[in-house]
């Protein structure tokens, strides 16, 4: 038993002994840099970068825009989703930080420090240009909604080094900032609008970021925004600001002939030629579109939970908005389509379903 044990342990050795002889032979499958040169491998390192803004996009910002501006004012019904004036607040300029719908911040600065690391992942500054451009016109994208929000930001265009402070610059830095990498990415982008650029950065989405940002520039690169009136301000960007509209109406692959609602319904995709710049969502992998569930009257059909396309709810719809009685006056322009987005009562206070 032993002499056998003994020949099976020197015939293991014998067997190492001839397969192991050259352990320097060279790894095939190792990368040493990304694979810039495959589209797949691109695609699955820029997912996080395109779509680090969609939860908030459709819920928390939008929220603050909305009840911020001439639109809708954040009421509760009967002290439902009161929540601590959290949407009262911003309709009356009453801005607190501690309110929920504010915290977007967050996912912006996520967003930017995502955008960093796969542009370092990529090369960082010795990386091609046209591989970093995308990543770079989203940290831009990034870096402009913070700014138009809170004003002053710090611009974060690499990885900060441990321990380091980072500190907020003025605003009009930030706006400088982002011109210039929106400016030099433009060349690098793509004019392809299609299912394969749908919901990311292309030429044209760049040119018109760079639109809403030179149309208030002057409030930007204003030394103190309380200073800034709209009658007598003077705007350097305006000029540049109409060429870059004419481009986008005359020279972009866009249609407006899809009906107003149409471009909104549950089936919009690629397929609508209006859009610049897309977020995408579906009820599966891609959630986030609360932009109904804040819009919705709660109290629908005399209580009942039905939507008013008809079926059951199935969460509970907060129903926070409400138009203002100027803003609504828009939706009554004979024959406009836009009409039947404004859903109305009877004079006895019956809302209908939709047909």
């Amino acid at each position: 038993m032993k002499k056998s044990l003994l020949f099976a342990f020197v015939s293991s050795l014998l067997v190492l002994a001839t397969s192991c002889t050259n352990l320097d032979v060279d790894v095939k499958s190792k990368y040493t840099d990304y694979p810039t040169e495959s589209e797949v491998a691109l695609e699955a390192k820029m997912a996080d970068v395109y779509y680090a803004f969609r939860k908030q996009l459709g819920e928390n910002y939008n929220r603050v825009q909305s009840f911020s501006s001439d639109e809708v004012a954040g009421i509760s019904f009967g002290g439902d989703y009161y929540d601590n004036g959290e949407n009262v607040n911003p309709t009356l300029h009453n801005f607190n930080p501690e309110d929920k719908p504010l915290n977007y911040w967050a996912d912006l600065a996520s967003g930017i420090t995502k955008c960093n690391q796969v542009i370092e992942d990529l090369g960082g500054d010795n990386a091609k240009p046209e591989v970093t451009a995308p990543a770079r016109v989203m940290r831009a994208f990034y870096h402009f909604i913070l700014m138009d929000s809170f004003g002053d930001v710090p611009i974060l265009d690499r990885l900060p080094d441990d321990n380091k402070a980072v500190c907020r610059e003025p605003r009009r830095k930030v706006a400088e900032f982002i011109e210039t990498e929106l400016k030099d990415c433009l060349p690098l982008l793509t004019k392809q609008v299609n299912v394969g650029t749908y919901g990311k950065p292309t030429y044209w989405m760049a040119e018109a970021l760079l639109v809403k940002l030179y149309i208030n520039w002057a409030v930007y690169t204003a030394d103190d925004v309380a200073d800034y009136d709209a009658a007598t301000s003077p705007n350097e960007k305006l000029d540049e600001c109409v060429r870059l509209c004419d481009d986008i109406m005359q020279n972009g692959p866009f249609d407006l002939s899809d009906s107003y609602r149409k471009k909104f319904l549950y089936d919009n995709g690629a397929h609508i030629k209006d859009f610049i710049y897309a977020m995408p969502y579906d009820k599966v992998s891609a959630q986030g579109m609360k932009y109904g569930r804040w819009r919705t009257f709660r109290k629908v059909d005399n209580g009942e939970t039905i939507g008013y396309l008809g079926g059951k709810m199935n969460l509970s719809c907060a129903g926070i908005f409400a138009l203002n009685e100027e803003y609504s006056n828009l939706f009554t322009l004979p024959g406009d389509d836009r009409n039947e987005i404004i859903l109305g009562a009877t004079t006895d206070g019956k809302v209908f379903i939709h047909d």
